[in-house]
């Protein structure tokens, strides 16, 4: 547990272009949290970060979630770990946190896989590609990719990218994704999240990479990947662009392109998400702090009167949904086929 009470959220992205824009598509009443709070917020946070820098503070944290956890570290599981986070701190992530440090250099990656290896020597332990291990692995396979292929951070003239016709920009989609205003709070936490501490959990980069490419917005997947580039403060070009092209479905390791996230998750999702209080939905999406959590992945869908009770009318206090999420990703899936079948 972290000791420091909780920075506020941040409701939208605080510069002048995404605000002007956001303003200029929505009626005075459209938000009930003003355009003056939102930058006041902002104001507060700036210069506090979640994740301290410094090589000090990396050692504290491998200390903590690595040299100290050695059952946490044998047990450790990529893909059963909350894209929530911790329910108790809605800032602290499930898996170790040290992204930050090794990509800034205040970390060395032999130093982790050098203590992760300790903690495997004398018991039972995950193996790749879930383990630890397996999770440096995968970064030192997109390293060996970038350096190899031509091209590796564009969509033309790169062997391990598709060529998608994708939309044409799309400034209100893109403002909406980018400031967490989309009308799928999952998606919008993500987002605010990543927008206040710099990080996001791999699950949450998932939904939210899907969400703007093949599954909902139809955006190419260069113009996500350069707000991650601008925003992550674990940014690595190699493993930015990776993982983009991965979660695109344009890459020869890709998913099948159909396999979409439900950006409204339940508790069976594999994005792995805290649905019985929905702590994380709560803190990042504060207007829907009061919402059931019945209700709150979807709250589209509340009867009116949950919506009075909460406080929240859908519309006015928080975004209708920004697209028909079932609606989109049938025409999308189409799209993307088509595509292929014109690229054969």
């Amino acid at each position: 547990m972290v000791s420091e009470p909780s920075p506020k959220p941040v409701e939208v992205r605080s510069d002048s272009r995404t605000l002007d824009t956001l303003a200029s598509h929505a009626g005075t009443s459209d938000y009930h949290i003003e355009m003056d709070e939102v930058r006041r917020r902002a104001s507060e946070i700036e210069g506090h970060g979640y994740f301290p820098g410094g090589e000090s503070e990396a050692l504290e944290r491998l200390r903590r979630k690595v040299v100290g956890m050695p059952d946490y570290v044998n047990k450790f599981s990529k893909p059963d770990t909350f894209s929530t986070n911790e329910n108790q701190n809605p800032l602290e992530p499930t898996t170790t946190g040290l992204s930050p440090y090794i990509s800034t250099g205040c970390l060395s990656v032999r130093l982790v896989w050098n203590e992760v290896v300790r903690a495997n020597l004398h018991s039972e332990h995950t193996k790749p590609p879930q383990s630890l291990l397996g999770q440096l692995m995968f970064r030192e396979m997109f390293y060996l990719l970038s350096r190899s292929v031509e091209n590796w951070d564009d969509d033309i003239d790169n062997s391990n990218c598709k060529r998608i016709e994708w939309g044409s920009y799309d400034e209100v989609l893109m403002t909406a994704w980018e400031s967490g205003m989309t009308g799928y709070p999952y998606i919008d936490a993500m987002m605010r999240q990543l927008d206040t501490t710099g990080w996001m959990h791999h699950l949450g980069r998932h939904a939210v990479s899907c969400f703007l490419t093949r599954g909902q917005l139809w955006q190419n997947w260069k113009h996500g990947r350069d707000v991650f580039e601008r925003k992550l403060i674990d940014s690595d070009w190699a493993l930015n662009n990776g993982n983009w092209l991965w979660l695109a479905g344009v890459a020869p390791f890709s998913m099948p392109y159909y396999r979409v996230y439900n950006p409204c998750p339940d508790a069976r999702s594999s994005l792995n998400v805290e649905t019985r209080d929905a702590a994380f939905i709560r803190h990042w999406v504060p207007e829907l702090s009061t919402f059931p959590s019945r209700y709150i992945f979807e709250p589209h869908l509340a009867p009116i009167e949950i919506q009075r009770s909460s406080k929240c009318i859908i519309g006015e206090d928080y975004p209708e949904p920004i697209v028909d999420r079932n609606e989109a990703r049938k025409r999308n899936m189409a799209l993307f086929k088509e595509s292929l079948e014109s690229l054969s």
